[in-house]
């Protein structure tokens, strides 16, 4: 699982997810990892892992504190519609390593996508109140989908 995000406001919420998370999970099979700039460092981690769920920050438009999670979304990453800057604050983001292990021919992972709304990215600010408030949501929703992840891993 990687937590993708920076120091800069509700650009954190992605660090800040993998922290409620992993107490609960440090026993488990499951690598949970922060990650500063997805760019092409991910494709290290495409090439470690058979699957991924990134949870980042985004901005696709949506209500502030608004999440979306995309369960198979090898389709929609390649897809024309997704931009090539993606929906992450970054500038290379998901959808650009994505691209471009494809075109490297790097095996892809299956991969999933937690989003979230942000509404600030101020320098060096903490996660604005909207995104705190709505942290145990968005716990619930992963770890509704770390249990079916792991159930399917098990399926023949």
């Amino acid at each position: 699982m990687l937590g993708v995000g920076s120091a800069h406001g509700d650009d954190q919420i992605g660090w800040s997810l993998i922290d409620h998370l992993l107490p609960t999970h440090s026993a488990h099979e499951i690598s949970f990892e922060k990650i500063a700039t997805p760019g092409a460092s991910l494709l290290s981690y495409f090439q470690r892992y058979d699957r991924i769920l990134v949870i980042d920050a985004c901005k696709q438009g949506m209500a502030a504190g608004d999440s979306v999670l995309i369960a198979d979304a090898a389709d929609h990453l390649l897809s024309d519609k997704a931009p090539a800057t993606g929906f992450s604050s970054h500038a290379f983001s998901v959808v650009d390593a994505y691209k471009l292990a494809k075109e490297l021919q790097i095996p892809l992972p299956h991969i999933s996508l937690f989003l979230i709304e942000i509404e600030q990215t101020d320098v060096m600010a903490s996660i604005s109140d909207k995104l705190q408030q709505r942290v145990p949501d968005y716990v619930q929703s992963l770890e509704r989908h770390i249990r079916h992840m792991q159930l399917d891993k098990f399926d023949v």
